[in-house]
């Protein structure tokens, strides 16, 4: 997968620079404005599965969240 940041005054020319470097099948990841006018991020052989599996593999490595105690209110509910 190649990802590159694409930056142009507007829109329009920001994605004619996307399908010109990535062709018609890139993958939008992220678009906003900025000062210099707009950013996108795009990426070309994306492959969702691979992006997934990184996830997957990152969540592992962070610790769950510890079991917070039940308040007042939460019995209330629960009753």
């Amino acid at each position: 997968m190649k990802i590159k940041r694409f930056v142009a005054s507007d829109m329009r020319s920001a994605m004619n620079l996307v399908r010109k470097e990535h062709g018609p099948d890139a993958v939008i990841l992220s678009n906003r404005r900025i000062e210099e006018g707009v950013e996108i991020v795009a990426a070309a052989n994306y492959d969702e599965s691979a992006v997934q599996r990184a996830l997957e593999a990152a969540r592992k490595d962070v610790a769950p969240p510890a079991p917070r105690p039940r308040s007042a209110a939460d019995a209330v509910i629960a009753a």
